[in-house]
Parts: structure tokens; sequence; C-alpha cells
């Protein structure tokens, strides 16, 4: 499958949008907005929406008298969200940081936040954010990655990174698995002062997706592939050796399955 090469010059979230949101975050985002419909909110609130996997399906799925109001940190993804979604009434769109929200107190049914929440830095705050935001009785329901072993396209774009930059001291992918760990989830939501708390693992299928284009996306749609280009490799050595050792691991399209850890606190 040819695909048109893509250019590292400040669209990261162009390339992310248009080459990772569709292998690897829709699925999870289809599934993510059929559990918010599913609590019929008057009000939800989306955090770190990046360039609006979630939000399309909220808009779409979610009544015409739903409030929904998409934030992210990044007014660049902010911008692409809104290019990608079109003129819609049914969004509220605002730049916004987690940690320290612009809204009152018990503004919101339902918060929702898919695989954002590690990369808050001060994540007790963002999590005592969305307590102070959401109405009694109200639901937060965030996303985060699993562990490397459940996510092998993310594992073979680490192990790759690793036997091409050796000398490199510090992980390739940190931010992803930072919470892994199901426990981490039930402690901050419970500090926060959510009193009702379940954590569940979630597997879906990613793909089927030509791993160019994956290999595409890491290399010109992530931060990661800002700093590989900081420090001078080549982008286009890199694409070509992740679609490589993504096709011989995992196939060509790519079918693998993925898996999330998901947390749904309620505000009792």
């Amino acid at each position: 499958m040819s695909i048109e090469q893509p250019q590292f010059n400040g669209s990261i979230p162009v390339n992310y949008d248009k080459y990772l949101v569709p292998a690897i975050f829709r699925p999870f985002a289809e599934s993510m907005a059929t559990r918010v419909r599913g609590l019929n909110a008057a009000s939800v609130l989306e955090l770190a929406c990046g360039t609006g996997a979630v939000t399309r399906y909220l808009a779409a799925t979610l009544t015409g008298k739903t409030r929904l109001v998409a934030t992210d940190f990044s007014p660049d993804m902010l911008e692409v969200a809104q290019q990608r979604i079109g003129d819609s009434s049914s969004i509220e769109w605002k730049i916004a940081d987690a940690c320290v929200l612009p809204f009152e107190v018990s503004s919101f049914e339902v918060i929702v936040c898919q695989f954002g929440a590690m990369t808050f830095p001060d994540k007790p705050a963002a999590m005592a954010e969305a307590f102070r935001v959401s109405t009694p009785g109200g639901h937060l329901i965030f996303s985060t990655w699993g562990p490397r072993s459940m996510n092998p396209i993310f594992q073979i774009v680490e192990e790759t990174l690793t036997a091409m930059f050796p000398n490199e001291e510090t992980p390739f992918m940190p931010t992803p698995f930072s919470m892994s760990n199901p426990n981490q989830h039930r402690d901050l939501a419970k500090v926060a002062g959510f009193s009702s708390v379940s954590v569940v693992e979630e597997t879906l299928l990613a793909g089927r997706y030509d791993p160019t284009s994956i290999a595409s996306g890491f290399a010109f749609g992530t931060p990661l592939g800002a700093y590989l280009a900081g420090q001078g490799y080549n982008l286009d050595e890199i694409q070509a050796t992740l679609s490589a050792n993504l096709a011989a691991a995992l196939g060509d399209p790519i079918v693998c399955s993925m898996q999330a850890i998901v947390c749904h606190a309620i505000k009792v």
C-alpha cells in the first residue's frame, strides 16, 4: 500500500490524527463514547481531547440536549480537532489545563478522558479538579494504556528505537506506560474524593492497518519524533525501520489486540 510521505514541519497534530488515530485510538474512542452515552448525562466535559478522537463519537451519539465541552492544553491539538469535526453547535471548545480547570464547582455530570491522564504533570491535582467540577452523583471515566506486553505496537516501536539508538539513556516511551497499574487509578480517584471506583481491563482489536502508516505516525506525529529529529536522527530512516519491524512482527496489514485500563469513578 502506497501512502503519501509525511512532512515533519510543525504538523505533529495533523500527522498524529491522520496516521495513529484511525489505527490505534479509534476503537477505544468508540467504546469510550458508548460508555458515556449510556449515562444519559445533561453535561459532559472531555479532558485532553487531543485531535478529537473521542469527541467525534460523543458529538455523534449524545443527544442534542447534552452540553459537550471539549478541552485540551494544546491549542494546536484543539485546532486540528475543530477542523476535523467542522462546524458543530453541539460542541464547546476550550483551551484548558486539566490540573487547573476554568469551571465552577459541580458543573458537569460526566467527565471523560481517554489516554490523557498519563500526560498530566500533577495527576492528583487533575483528579481533585475533576472531583471539584463534578456534580453530586457525577461520573469520571478515564483510560490509560495497559502494560507494554499487552500493547505490541508500542512495544515494537520502543524495542526498534532502542536497538537503533543504544546510546540513548532514557526510555523512548515512558509516558504511555506510566499508568499501566490499575491500582494507580483506584488510588488517584479515591484520594481525590470519589467513593465508588471500578477499574477494568479493556482489550480491543487494532488495525487492519498499513504498518507504514503507523510508522509514519510515530515518526512524524508524536513528541517522540520531535525529540528524535532534535537529536539529529533521520526520521525517514526511522519510519522505514519501524515499518519493516511492525510488518515482520504483526503482519501487513497489521492486526493485533491492544489493552487499555479504564477507570469509572462516581462522586457519591
